[in-house]
């Protein structure tokens, strides 16, 4: 990441997806992904073969959430409520619950979901995503890393 992009001017009033060029998010983004050690905290995975299938980072409490108080506004950049997690994840994700007032919970939710038994051995497939048929991929969320960022996630108090 480029210097200058952490010396931008702060702006707290952005419109659309410009927050993204803020630099409140730049170190937010840099913080959550040295966090997770720069890999997936669902399969593990750091560097994905399939480029479309890049690493991201899902915030837990979306940033278009209307806060109601000064705490819970300053949410958007802590980097507890940032997780680095695969498109593909992060695509089920808001799949299951879109991409509006996203909560913590949700996320634990879908970690249950995760676990499932008819989920657990279930790759994830370029199947269950229509744009992307150029081939399957052939990771598999780990049940027993999924378990334990469940535990972790648990002991988060945010608000």
């Amino acid at each position: 990441m480029k210097k200058s992009a952490f010396s931008r001017k702060s702006t707290s009033h952005v419109i659309g997806n410009q927050w993204r060029r803020t630099k409140e998010y730049r170190v937010w983004e840099k913080t959550v992904k040295k966090q997770w050690n720069s890999e997936c905290a669902l399969t593990g995975c750091k560097h994905p073969k399939n480029k479309k299938d890049s690493l991201v980072i899902h915030h837990f409490y979306s940033f278009n959430t209307e806060f109601s108080s000064p705490f819970l506004n300053s949410l958007r950049f802590r980097p507890e409520n940032g997780i680095l997690i695969c498109q593909s994840s992060h695509k089920a994700f808001h799949d299951m619950y879109g991409y509006r007032n996203n909560t913590i919970f949700q996320f634990l939710d879908f970690l249950k979901f995760l676990m499932t038994d008819s989920i657990k051995s279930t790759p994830i497939s370029s199947q269950v995503f229509q744009e992307w048929k150029e081939g399957s991929e052939t990771r598999v969320y780990d049940p027993a890393r999924v378990m334990k960022l469940h535990e972790r996630l648990g002991k988060i108090h945010i608000f």
